[in-house]
């Protein structure tokens, strides 16, 4: 029962970068669908004792925050923004309890990462689809269909220190080089997206494989070399101007604008 619960949990976390591509009217999107399915194999797994429950600081710490959410709920100025915000977070601390419980082994974490990867790496084809399609969100935007490219964008850049990371522990040589290929497919998608937060997320992400390059060999240097100049060279070539004039403006937002309206709502 604990390897379905796990193999159902791996479909999960495949169809989040994908969740707004596949949605059914009147029942929610796939991802919600198998999310419902994996809360549930969980909770039998948990009251048959297959499954015994074990606490971390994490989950301990999520937790608090959605019972202090749901205070905050009776003085909030917006009760039906607020309930909604309370159900997402609810989720999440399902989500997360259930991948502590039933992703405790390195190999099972290591199998959801790539998951994740698998399905952002779709969400990027899909991207590139638009684009080569001139399918625009807004104006010179693409995005996978039915998502917003804000939040496409973000989520594109959680996958990319995923996939460096679970290209150096593979055992396959190929896979490895596979791994290695989508960063900058993914680099490329999120700059079609033209947001400006996912591109200071991709930054954040980056960050991480600078930091791991030190620990590397020459040769691996090297390649990281090869994939920034690669990179630059794919985006040159293809990207729209606007895409880069968009994020080139973070610096305007944030002395002179509003971030799109955000500081109106922060205020």
């Amino acid at each position: 029962m604990n390897k379905w619960t796990y193999r159902i949990l791996m479909g999960l976390v495949f169809t989040i970068p994908l969740e707004s591509m596949i949605a059914f009217p009147e029942i929610g999107t796939f991802s919600r669908m198998i999310g419902v399915l994996v809360a549930v194999s969980a909770f039998v797994c948990i009251l048959l004792g297959k499954k015994a429950i074990k606490l971390n600081s994490v989950q301990s710490y999520a937790l608090l925050y959605l019972l202090w959410s749901i205070v905050t709920f009776y003085w909030s100025v917006d009760i039906e923004k607020s309930y909604k915000s309370i159900l997402t977070l609810s989720r999440l601390v399902v989500f997360l309890f259930v991948i502590c419980q039933f992703a405790q082994k390195e190999n099972e974490q290591i199998g959801l990462m790539k998951a994740y990867v698998y399905g952002s790496l779709f969400s990027s084809f899909s991207i590139i689809y638009s684009f080569i399609n001139k399918q625009e969100y807004d104006f010179f935007r693409y995005s996978a269909y039915g998502f917003d490219p804000n939040d496409l964008g973000l989520t594109l850049a959680l996958a990319i220190p995923m996939a460096w990371y679970v290209s150096f522990i593979d055992t396959s040589k190929i896979m490895s080089w596979v791994y290695r290929l989508i960063v900058p497919l993914l680099v490329f998608g999120i700059t079609l997206t033209a947001s400006r937060g996912a591109f200071v997320a991709l930054l954040v992400a980056l960050s991480f494989i600078l930091w791991s390059l030190y620990r590397l060999p020459v040769k691996f240097k090297l390649l990281f070399m090869a994939f920034v100049l690669t990179t630059t060279l794919l985006i040159i070539k293809f990207a729209p101007v606007y895409s880069w004039e968009r994020i080139l403006s973070i610096g305007s937002e944030l002395h002179t604008g509003s971030l799109s309206g955000r500081f109106t709502i922060w205020r």
